[in-house]
């Protein structure tokens, strides 16, 4: 089953160039993903009835062309398949010629919202989602392992989480990771678009904490590990680079 929904791309979403950006990008797929839950009685509202709810771990982002202010956008997601424990979801961004100018693919798990362990994906979860394992738009993709060293930074910083990065479920909203990275990068890189972004949750951030963010330039991307205080915990993994292959 798929869900499809029109964005209107505002100020709010731009640059300086009035193209979208990664952050505003990511923002509207993150939208249309909790609008396909809701379609289905999986939304926000539906928590205190269902007791459950989806969070991401990852997501890989390829933009191809950027809309720019006063655009609308169709956004279009559906299901894809899943393990016992974790799902996968893609995600494409179209124009009005049905051209399609993003394109993502993310990796969720269940949680049960009253505890906050991890359930297991079963039929009656996933089966409402009319699930597509056929469609997928990155067939050769496989979202990174864990990192176990992490290479010399060229830059690092200690930055404090203010209370407007909070979102609904009392943590730094996903995609201002994006804006975390930026903190720590080179002047300059820190305003460009990318038209390759993958960010790897591993660790929630919650309000007032101290993260330590570590810029690496790598030969293929830059990368950014936001660790905690103590540096011994890696919150996320943020790789931005340019796209593989153009779809």
């Amino acid at each position: 089953m798929q869900a499809e929904h029109e964005f209107y791309v505002g100020l709010q979403d731009i640059g300086a160039d009035d193209l979208m950006t990664d952050r505003a990008i990511l923002e509207a797929m993150t939208n249309m993903v909790n609008h396909h839950a809701s379609l289905v009685g999986e939304g926000l509202l539906d928590r205190p009835r269902i007791r459950r709810g989806w969070v991401v771990l990852g997501w890989m982002l390829e933009v191809y062309r950027r809309p720019r202010s006063g655009d609308t956008v169709r956004m279009r997601t559906w299901a894809r398949d899943n393990t016992l424990l974790q799902g996968f979801r893609d995600v494409e961004m179209l124009n009005a010629d049905g051209e399609r100018l993003a394109a993502a693919t993310s990796v969720w798990v269940v949680m049960n919202t009253d505890t906050w362990q991890m359930l297991r994906i079963t039929p009656e979860i996933i089966d409402c989602y009319e699930p597509e394992p056929e469609h997928r738009l990155f067939p050769d993709y496989r979202f990174p392992k864990k990192e176990r060293q992490i290479p010399p930074a060229d830059a690092e910083l200690d930055f404090r989480i203010p209370k407007c990065m909070i979102d609904c479920n009392h943590h730094v909203h996903n995609p201002s990771y994006l804006d975390l990275a930026a903190e720590v990068l080179p002047e300059g890189l820190d305003r460009r678009h990318f038209s390759r972004v993958e960010i790897s949750y591993r660790h929630e951030i919650k309000p007032h904490e101290l993260v330590h963010l570590v810029y690496v330039h790598e030969e293929t991307c830059e990368t950014v590990y936001l660790l905690d205080e103590s540096r011994t915990v890696i919150h996320a993994v943020v790789r931005l680079g340019e796209a593989e292959a153009r779809r």
